[in-house]
């Protein structure tokens, strides 16, 4: 009999996030081995329940969302009716976690630290009595990589639970072997000049604002995928310095046509100037796709993923002469760009599989679940 798993985070796709990526890309690697439910919100005031490619989805009815909190009462009470042997909670979600840590019973439980509360610091103070509360009922927390236990103002209490995983991509949907050639050639043959790709949600701590003062006196045009509210300001910038027509703003686009645009541009850049990025998931993505990355040198873990010199570039963030020059160098070196880009492919299928995110998961939760049984006898 296969073990039951409940993953509980905030939302699930067709909501874009880092969070809901990895929520997916996980679920996908492990449910040929595991029953899996996802518990989540819904983006409406009803619950729905879903099975999509053999994993079963429960999207909670959403009263409202706060401050980027949804409002999910029903939440606990679906929780208690599914059977599990182990809860995987994905945080921050700090509602959901007040609401199931009462739920959690004498089940396993496993928490995956995406990153502290960053940017709403009243959450922070409000919810941190409970937030300390579930860390003690884990039995292991997942991280990405060291910077996530580092630079944790909660986590370094709970040091010897922790055990480093990365997140992982599904190697081939970006490569080569998932591409749509003729999608591809559409998006490149829109350019006639070299092509920079961001993609992410449009909000400060992305750094867009950035990367358009950096390309504004290089001959390149920049796509950027995603969806936010800085869309208005972000359009506004770049026809105040003048190169409104060598930017596309897709908005967001379907999954399926993500790896064309990826395959599309010369180098994907992630110009992140906050805290908030701690991983950068879009990184591996990239990298995947055999494209070198330039990102910024955060003190957080997306310093982790592009590695520089060898991948692409790390720039100091917030400097738009730091970030113009890695661009420059990069048009101006074929070869160079080339050669970091198949690093970047080596790198993504040596470390960032799906497949060994999956099973590294897979085995602590049949360790866990093994200590377990064996505490039963």
């Amino acid at each position: 009999m296969k073990y039951r798993i409940i993953q509980v985070g905030k939302f699930y796709p067709p909501v874009k996030g880092g969070i809901e990526t990895h929520l997916y890309d996980l679920c996908t690697g492990i449910k040929n081995h595991v029953s899996v439910t996802v518990l989540v919100a819904n983006e409406t005031c009803k619950t729905v329940v879903e099975n999509i490619d053999g994993i079963k989805i429960i999207r909670a009815a959403n009263l409202m969302t706060f401050k980027s909190q949804p409002i999910c009462p029903s939440l606990p009470g679906l929780l208690m009716k599914q059977q599990a042997d182990l809860i995987h909670l994905h945080l921050p979600n700090p509602l959901t976690m007040l609401l199931t840590s009462r739920h959690i019973s004498n089940r396993k439980l496993v928490i995956t630290w995406h990153s502290d509360i960053i940017r709403q610091k009243y959450l922070k103070k409000v919810f941190h009595a409970s937030t300390i509360s579930i860390l003690e009922k884990a039995d292991r927390i997942i991280v990405p990589t060291e910077f996530h236990i580092s630079n944790s103002e909660l986590l370094q209490d709970f040091k010897d639970k922790c055990c480093i995983i990365p997140f992982g991509t599904d190697i081939d949907r970006f490569s080569a072997i998932g591409l749509n050639p003729v999608k591809t050639i559409k998006i490149r043959n829109l350019f006639n000049n070299p092509l920079i790709l961001f993609v992410g949600r449009l909000v400060p701590y992305k750094g867009i604002d950035i990367l358009l003062e950096a390309i504004s006196d290089l001959d390149v045009s920049l796509i950027i995928v995603g969806k936010g509210p800085l869309k208005n300001s972000l359009f506004n910038k770049a026809s105040e310095l003048g190169i409104q027509n060598r930017i596309w703003f897709t908005g967001d686009i379907p999954d399926s046509e993500l790896p064309s645009y990826y395959h599309a541009c010369n180098i994907f850049c992630l110009p992140s100037v906050g805290k908030n990025e701690c991983f950068g998931i879009v990184q591996m993505e990239a990298m995947a796709a055999g494209k070198p990355v330039i990102s910024t040198k955060l003190p957080t873990g997306i310093q982790t993923v592009n590695i520089d010199g060898e991948t692409g570039f790390q720039v100091i963030p917030g400097s738009v002469s730091s970030l113009k020059r890695a661009i420059r160098i990069l048009i101006e070196n074929p070869d160079l760009a080339k050669k970091m880009g198949q690093n970047g492919l080596n790198r993504a299928r040596n470390y960032y599989n799906r497949d060994n995110t999956a099973q590294k998961i897979l085995d602590l939760y049949n360790t866990l679940l093994g200590e377990s049984t064996d505490d039963t006898k």
